[in-house]
């Protein structure tokens, strides 16, 4: 009894100290081209926070909407995670075209998986965007990693690295509309920590009247490592809830795995996707679209996304 009562005394303390840091919980601002010279578009910053918490030797990469800038959006839910124990990097891309902006009415049914792997990897691969290998996610994730582990060796950041190769089963993968849609991609390539997605999939043919058949099997990583947050009426992207559903029961979700959390408490029965049909003061599309990540009362929410136990 007295041993863990000096392992749970240990761990307050641990967890105190890191709380305690200067500057804890505030984002570090890095230039892509401060990593990697040779990137010279989509130049603004990624957004970097070091664990509050004692590390859980884990990393989340959160990759923003359309548009939207890496230190802009989410600050609360990453400054959740690092109080979780994360590394955290919301990462800027190439983000200038939506994926349903692109492919929705392509006849081609690998046109969002191909768009998808162009931004991450760099390959040539997709007509509707054009995204080098020194611009692509995977190189502006393995140089940011370098260049925090190189400026601040004693902080944890190069344990997701190995030489080159980005550690995937360290990294959970996250994001808001196109980057969840990035996160699933990824999660299919590569066996990773978790998934969590925000007013996402949203990768579905209007052309074709179904959802991207990339989302269907084999994946690496498995469907219990997958999550998702979103509005109950988000429309956004000319994709519906019902469509939205659709993608999700693709990819392997069936009613069992689904709950409301308005009203409701941590664990959701165990549900993987989570869904709020919360009233806001302005219920316009877009601002539904951002819900599950504007709203500070989904804090609860977050954490059981971020901890919630995974095989």
């Amino acid at each position: 009894m007295k041993a863990r009562t000096a392992i749970v005394t240990l761990a307050l303390i641990t967890q105190a100290a890191w709380a305690q840091q200067p500057n804890a919980g505030k984002p570090m601002a890095v230039l892509p081209s401060l990593t990697d010279p040779a990137i010279q578009q989509f130049n603004g910053p990624h957004s970097c926070i070091e664990p509050t918490a004692a590390p859980r030797g884990e990393l989340l990469l959160f990759l923003p909407g359309t548009n939207a800038e890496s230190g802009s959006g989410a600050l609360a839910f990453r400054q959740t995670a690092a109080a979780c124990g994360y590394h955290v990097i919301s990462l800027m891309y190439p983000c200038d075209i939506a994926a349903q902006q692109a492919c929705r009415n392509d006849e081609d049914p690998t046109s969002y998986g191909r768009f998808r792997l162009e931004i991450l990897s760099g390959r040539d691969l997709s007509p509707h965007v054009q995204v080098s290998v020194t611009d692509s996610v995977f190189n502006r994730l393995t140089k940011v990693i370098q260049h925090l582990a190189k400026k601040r060796p004693r902080q944890g950041w190069g344990q997701y690295l190995d030489g080159e190769t980005i550690l995937w089963q360290k990294i959970v993968v996250s994001g808001q509309s196109q980057g969840g849609g990035h996160a699933a991609m990824i999660a299919k390539q590569h066996l990773v920590a978790r998934v969590i997605m925000f007013g996402s999939p949203k990768d579905y043919s209007v052309k074709l009247q179904g959802p991207a058949k990339f989302y269907g099997p084999p994946q690496k990583t498995p469907l219990l490592r997958y999550f998702a947050f979103n509005h109950a009426q988000d429309k956004q992207g000319a994709c519906t809830p019902n469509q939205q559903w659709e993608i999700l029961r693709l990819l392997g979700f069936d009613d069992s795995k689904k709950a409301v959390v308005d009203g409701a408490q941590p664990p959701f029965g165990g549900a993987q996707v989570l869904l709020t049909n919360k009233l806001l003061p302005d219920m316009a599309m877009l601002k539904i679209h951002n819900a599950a990540l504007t709203q500070r009362e989904f804090e609860p929410v977050w954490k059981y996304l971020l901890t919630a136990p995974v095989p």
